[in-house]
């Protein structure tokens, strides 16, 4: 169930600070970022703070991370990952690890 937090002050603190706020007065990441960076930074920062450790996990699952990283090198113009990586199967279940190699 949506709280009065989540409803309204981050989509109206979203809203302020994006169209409402004097461009001297933004902060340098709402000056850089894309509307949709900076509302999803904003839930992201919202649920840390106000949610169980436990359901951080999603946000760092690779059905997650792995779109936003491949919208961020698109938006760079870099259409194959300038990295190797390879994911590593653990013997406990939801847990992996991806190694990352630089040439």
């Amino acid at each position: 169930m949506l709280t009065v937090y989540e409803a309204f002050v981050i989509p109206y603190q979203f809203i302020r600070e994006r169209f409402f706020t004097a461009y001297e007065r933004r902060s340098p990441f709402v000056k850089k970022a894309t509307p949709f960076q900076d509302f999803v930074i904003r839930c992201v920062r919202y649920a840390f703070a106000n949610m169980p450790a436990f359901i951080g996990r999603v946000f760092f699952s690779k059905g997650v991370s792995l779109p936003f990283l491949r919208f961020r090198m698109l938006r760079h113009g870099i259409v194959t990952s300038p990295i190797r990586w390879t994911e590593v199967k653990r013997v406990r279940k939801h847990e992996a690890c991806v190694c990352i190699y630089g040439d």
